[in-house]
This record gives C-alpha cells, sequence and structure tokens, in this order.
C-alpha cells in the first residue's frame, strides 16, 4: 500500500516514499517476486492458483504525483497497480485535509495563540515561533510519541476531525485556518484532477479502484450515507474512467461487518483494508484483504518488511 511518491517536509503519517527508493523498491520487487495486477492476484486466490511470491501494488487517496511520478516508474519497470479514489476531491484543488492540517501546525513558523474549538472539544493554542528560517523539515511520526508542544497539538487536532462528518469537520479546519493563516496548497500535494484520471488508465498498466467520497472512517456514518460514500465514489470512477470499478479500500482501514456487506452489494467485487499483513491463500476475506504500508524504504527494508508479513500470516 502506498499514498504518495514524494519528499515533502512533514509527513507525520509515512505516507510518502521518495521517487529514488520508490523506483528500488519496484525494481526488487520485479526482481524478487512475482508482481501481479489486483484483479489478477483476486483471481488466483479465488481459483487456488496464486503463487507463494505474488504481490500486487495498491494506491489509496488519489494524490496528482500518482500520474505524474508513480506512473511513469511503473510502466518502465513493468508493474501493474490499482490506484483508489478519493473522488470529492478530484479536481477541487486544495488538499485532502490532514496534509493542510500538517502544513499549518507542524510546518508553521510564526506563533500562534488563542483558542480553538472543533467538534465537541476546545483547544487553548499556544505555540512559539521558530527562531530559524525557512521551511521547518521533521522526521517526526504520528505514531510516535510527541515531543513539542506542535506535535501534541497536531495529534489531538487529528484526532478530533477524523471522527466528524464531512460538514463538521471543513468548519473545524476552517477554524484551523483562521487561528494559523490561510496558505496557498502548493500544486504538487494536491489530488488528481479529472484529466489525470484519464491519463492515469491510458495503457495497461494502472486499474481504478473507489476509496470513498470524502474519506471519512465509514463506521462513524448512517448507513444510509455509507451506501451513498461507496456506490457515489464508484459511480464517478467508472464514469471518468469508462471502465467497471471493482475495487474499494475502506478509509483509514475502518470497516465492521454491516460496511463489508455494503461494499458487497454495491457490486464491488473486492475490497481492501489497512491491516499489515500478508494474505494467508487457503483462509482469506475478499472483502477484508490485508495490505502491508510501504513506508521510505530501502529496497532491502522493504522486502525485509514483506518477509516479515509472511511469517507472522
Amino acid at each position: 500500500m502506498f499514498h504518495r511518491i514524494a519528499d515533502p517536509a512533514c509527513d507525520p503519517w509515512g505516507l510518502s516514499v521518495a521517487p529514488s527508493r520508490f523506483e528500488a523498491q519496484m525494481r526488487a520487487l520485479k526482481a524478487g517476486r512475482i508482481p501481479l495486477s489486483t484483479a489478477d492476484f483476486v483471481s488466483g486466490l479465488e481459483d487456488g492458483t496464486l503463487p507463494a511470491l505474488a504481490v500486487a501494488v495498491t494506491f489509496d487517496d488519489g494524490y496528482s504525483d500518482n500520474v505524474r511520478v508513480a506512473k511513469p516508474i511503473l510502466e518502465s519497470v513493468g508493474i501493474p497497480a490499482t490506484m483508489f479514489l478519493t473522488t470529492g476531491y478530484l479536481g477541487k484543488q486544495k488538499e485532502f485535509w490532514w496534509d493542510e492540517l500538517t502544513w499549518l501546525v507542524l510546518a508553521g513558523r510564526t506563533a500562534v495563540e488563542g483558542a480553538l474549538v472543533i467538534g465537541s472539544r476546545s483547544f487553548a493554542v499556544r505555540l512559539p515561533a521558530f527562531v530559524d528560517g525557512g521551511i521547518h523539515r521533521s522526521t517526526w511520526r504520528a505514531w510516535q510519541p510527541p515531543r513539542t508542544p506542535r506535535e501534541h497539538l497536531y495529534v489531538q487536532i487529528w484526532n478530533e476531525l477524523r471522527g466528524l462528518e464531512h460538514a463538521a469537520r471543513e468548519r473545524g479546519l476552517e477554524r484551523v485556518r483562521q487561528l494559523f493563516g490561510q496558505r496557498t496548497a502548493s500544486e504538487d500535494d494536491l489530488p488528481m484532477t479529472a484529466e489525470d484520471v484519464r491519463q492515469l488508465v491510458t495503457g495497461a498498466c494502472i486499474d481504478i479502484g473507489a476509496h470513498s467520497e470524502t474519506h471519512q472512517p465509514l463506521t462513524t456514518l448512517a448507513v444510509s450515507d455509507r451506501r451513498r460514500e461507496i456506490q457515489g465514489s464508484r459511480s464517478v470512477c467508472e464514469t471518468l474512467t469508462g471502465k467497471p470499478v471493482e475495487a474499494f479500500s475502506y478509509p483509514h482501514g475502518d470497516l465492521d461487518a454491516p460496511t463489508a456487506q455494503l461494499v458487497r452489494e454495491s457490486g464491488y467485487r473486492w475490497a481492501c483494508s489497512t491491516h499489515p499483513a500478508a494474505i494467508d491463500r487457503a483462509r482469506f476475506d475478499l472483502f477484508n484483504l490485508p495490505r502491508v504500508q510501504a513506508l521510505d524504504w530501502t529496497a532491502p527494508e522493504l522486502e525485509r518488511a514483506l518477509e516479515k508479513a509472511r511469517a507472522d500470516a
């Protein structure tokens, strides 16, 4: 599971793999594994012919760098991939909410002081300015203990925003913008446009899957809203590509049995979670397929992570 092929200054969720490392990872997969399209991978699972060293490459969210950077590398190495799109963000010229929050809070340089109300929580904000100039680069990851007031505040706000429905989350983000200051998003950090999606599916390298409309954790929604997110994103993907969409990826890996059943009833053939494991070829659930998230690793580090996942399965 990949998200971005980029090298941003701040990447608290480890979503980015630098282009040179991504190419090295793909060449290692080509040399030592059996890369398959995810559709062929699933077919092998179903009929019992999947090789032990089979691997499928997927991307979540729909960042524009998937088209500009990842696709040429995949094509040059000869590895297929499935890219899951969050359709509500396509062409909006605005960052995904977690990226905007990262730039506002973690990468901010100026002092910020005031009160912030998001959802049911109030935050007293008092952050000092950075003394040195330039862009603040950070190697901190959000699964590590926060080390600074900015990191601590970022985790608190992220946790509150994640659980809000889309409109409430937008209101919360607007309050963050008002306190921290507006910023213009870099073109490199934006989601795909409709034209990007059409370019993505030219050739035989890339398949498209759906990843909901708004990237809401689906189990936090009423059943009717879950169905709208699941079916609506599929409809948009099929309209843009002119091809059937068989695959779904749960936002945040958030699912339960009713949600998986809704995905099945909506006409998908299979769906991916974010559970970090190898797939057991003897016992598997096509609507809860695990994936190993690839971090900004060297090729040997990726291979070790895949071997560990297989040993732990």
